[in-house]
């Protein structure tokens, strides 16, 4: 457990049994359910320091990779919280050992433009299109899309 800790703190969140070869997260995995079927105490030392092993040796592999900086995020300070902004699931498990300041949030992509959706986005896009190099500053979501005339809800 402890090695395991370690790993998820050093790649992030078990995405380094993601990362790793199918084979050697296969041997790892089997090896791993072999130790939890285990109850002579005996054997079961013996599992666990057969997985410290295999644990190193995806370590090894992944440290001759770079897979660290592999990784690909967005970070914003806004309104006094840090803010990482990811791809996918994979890179959300391995921003999390890098995130800084007092209560950060990960967004993944696909979970902002579900957020984003939820609103609709149909005036938002149109202006976007007509003004495709202004800042949106602010966003207030007073008014149905019926009640917006000319009004501009940035």
């Amino acid at each position: 457990m402890v090695a395991e800790n370690q790993m998820n703190k050093k790649w992030g969140w078990y995405a380094w049994f993601k990362m790793t070869t199918p084979e050697l997260a296969a041997k790892y995995q089997g090896a791993r359910e072999r130790y939890l079927t285990i109850t002579d105490p005996e054997q079961k030392i013996k599992a666990a320091q057969n997985l410290s092993k295999g644990l190193k040796v995806i370590d090894d592999q992944l440290r001759e990779a770079g897979g660290v900086g592999d990784v690909f995020y967005l970070q914003a300070r806004i309104a006094g919280r840090n803010y990482y902004f990811v791809s996918d699931k994979l890179d959300m498990q391995r921003v999390i050992p890098l995130m800084k300041g007092k209560d950060p949030v990960v967004y993944m992509l696909e979970e902002i433009v579900t957020i984003i959706e939820a609103h609709g986005t149909d005036v938002a896009d149109t202006l976007k299109a007509a003004f495709p190099g202004a800042e949106v500053k602010s966003i207030q979501f007073k008014h149905n899309k019926d009640q917006l005339d000319d009004e501009i809800p940035f």
